[in-house]
């Protein structure tokens, strides 16, 4: 979910190519394991995603902190994907309340099956390309608004971010933020 391993030239997190792969040490917050008080105070804002099938799989995730990086594996998600994801997570799926795309594969969003499994969804991150300017978050802003403005299936906020996730621009369903 929240894979923040940084690297030094770029910030950005370093995909996962599905759920499977969490590394072993953010799969489970030390808080967890120090006292009950730690232990009552971090199951507040993170929840266990237990994959039914192969526990192993399953991780904490803290659905208003982590982000869900859509990498380009899930685009590309057959039908039995879905169903295995679906299979595996069940409604679990519903707490993703953030998720991260690249600025390049934003417009394509009504493509990506995913979606549909995360009902929960408040807000998608648009992670800009190097060296964009004012004048293309402008632009892309615009662009957001034209084809997702209205359009409440997929979240409430679409947020541009550059490579250090500062926010550049906001998106809202039916209105622009600066």
């Amino acid at each position: 979910m929240s894979d923040h391993s940084l690297r030094p030239a770029d910030s950005r997190p370093v995909p996962r190519n599905s759920f499977r792969q969490l590394p072993d040490e953010n799969a489970y917050p030390v808080a967890l394991s120090i006292c009950s008080e730690s232990r009552a105070h971090t199951l507040k804002s993170f929840c266990r995603m237990r994959h039914y099938s192969q526990p192993g799989w399953s991780f904490y995730f803290s659905p208003t902190r982590d982000i869900l990086w859509l990498s380009s594996y899930l685009w590309n998600l057959e039908e039995e994907d879905v169903t295995d994801l679906s299979t595996s997570y069940g409604r679990q799926l519903a707490n993703v309340q953030n998720v991260i795309l690249s600025v390049s594969d934003w417009s394509e969003i009504a493509d990506l099956e995913i979606l549909r499994l995360l009902g929960g969804v408040n807000t998608i991150q648009i992670l800009l390309a190097v060296n964009q300017t004012p004048a293309d978050v402008l632009q892309l802003q615009r662009r957001v608004q034209l084809q997702f403005g209205d359009d409440e299936r997929w979240c409430s906020i679409f947020r541009i971010v550059d490579r250090l996730y500062n926010v550049c621009g906001e998106v809202a369903v039916g209105r622009i933020r600066h």
